[in-house]
């Protein structure tokens, strides 16, 4: 039996290569991702959800994040942020406006820091249209796009039938196409059925997808789930909106659940608060906080304590660890009390809320109007405003 060597100099044209030589070459590391847990550096993704179940505030949110490096939904890193295209099949420029705003002033940003945020809305951009391919492509090698994001699918289709594999292999292939000409990732938004959370159509579709983010509703939650080819499965997480009528501002958000909700909210508004803040003015279980408040960080939170380790360095303690410096500020050493810290004009006020029969940090007040962390809001008398 000939060897491959002997066998590859009569192939005209190899397209083959040995795995032993793939192997050789140095390790390309771990996946690496253009959004942490949701979306992988230059694949195919494609966010998925029923109707009416934020797609496109989900969408908009991750553009904002990308191009400004922020976190997106309030909890996903951007390790390389840049320019951002997004073609909008079913907003208008004054529907982007006002969400636009909404989601900036949600953030604090200055809305000039949008500028690598770049939109096409209602043009009636079609896959199936050379002219139109041929104008994506160039714009996908104009700029060194983070991302490109095609919102909605079927609206972009043209006359093909979804369900046809024959009809949607094409314009599968072309948004292939695309991003290797963009060398970036390419996003689809898709629709579900109303009963499930595979895409609607054709089965290539869940074929193609190299990250999915789905949105999904489950026991009056609404849940968003990230699954990828090359890596692991990521939530679900509670996706939540959270709309101030007010500030006319929208804060999307993904956590783990209703203490990690309430301690990035509390964030928000405190940025500089410590670990103790937190956990004091949210009177929540102190352990538990503090990995939130660490995991909200990014890791950089104050770390959960250990057992005091006051000796000597050198000296040990039976049944405890071996002494050393102390781990971290405010430790004493045994038989002697702390001074007392006087607690006023440390903590954000706080007000007893007559609904919930329970008193409530005050998040803020304006015009007249005092706004609680449960929601609530306590309108002054006219004489006291």
């Amino acid at each position: 039996m000939s060897t491959p060597e002997e066998l590859i100099p009569f192939c005209e044209h190899p397209f083959f290569e040995s795995a032993a030589k793939l192997l050789s070459e140095p390790d390309p590391g771990p996946t690496p991702f253009l959004v942490d847990e949701l979306i992988v550096e230059r694949m195919i993704a494609v966010l998925v959800a029923q109707a009416k179940r934020w797609k496109t505030w989900t969408l908009l949110d991750l553009g904002i994040a990308i191009v400004t490096g922020e976190k997106a939904l309030g909890r996903f890193d951007v390790p390389t942020p840049g320019p951002v295209l997004l073609v909008l099949e079913e907003s208008g420029r004054a529907a982007i406006h006002r969400r636009l705003d909404k989601l900036v002033r949600g953030r604090a940003l200055d809305p000039s820091r949008l500028a690598d945020l770049y939109f096409a809305a209602n043009l009636g951009v079609r896959l199936d249209s050379k002219d139109w391919q041929e104008r994506l492509l160039d714009a996908g090698r104009a700029m060194p796009w983070r991302l490109i994001a095609l919102d909605p699918l079927a609206r972009m289709t043209g006359p093909g039938d979804e369900n046809l594999q024959k009809d949607m292999a094409p314009l599968l292939d072309y948004v292939r196409q695309l991003r290797e000409a963009s060398d970036s990732s390419v996003l689809y938004v898709h629709h579900t059925p109303h009963d499930g959370t595979r895409q609607r159509g054709t089965s290539d579709l869940e074929a193609y997808w190299e990250s999915k983010i789905t949105i999904y509703d489950s026991n009056e939650e609404r849940l968003l789930k990230a699954e990828h080819r090359e890596a692991e499965t990521f939530g679900p997480f509670e996706l939540s909106l959270a709309f101030d009528a007010t500030t006319q501002t929208v804060r999307p958000r993904a956590s783990e659940g209703e203490l990690e909700e309430r301690v990035r909210k509390y964030l928000d508004e405190y940025p500089e608060a410590s670990a103790n803040d937190v956990v004091k003015a949210l009177g929540t279980g102190r352990k538990k906080t503090l990995e939130v408040v660490s995991k909200a960080r990014g890791g950089s939170g104050s770390e959960i304590p250990e057992p005091p380790r006051n000796y000597p360095s050198g000296r040990e303690r039976e049944g405890g660890s071996a002494g050393g410096p102390l781990r971290a500020p405010g430790t004493t050493p045994d038989g002697s009390l702390g001074e007392v810290v006087p607690t006023s004009g440390n903590h954000p006020p706080m007000r007893m809320c007559e609904k919930h029969g329970r008193e409530t940090r005050v998040e803020r007040v304006a015009a007249g109007v005092t706004y609680l962390a449960c929601g609530c809001f306590v309108i002054a008398p006219e004489a006291d405003r």
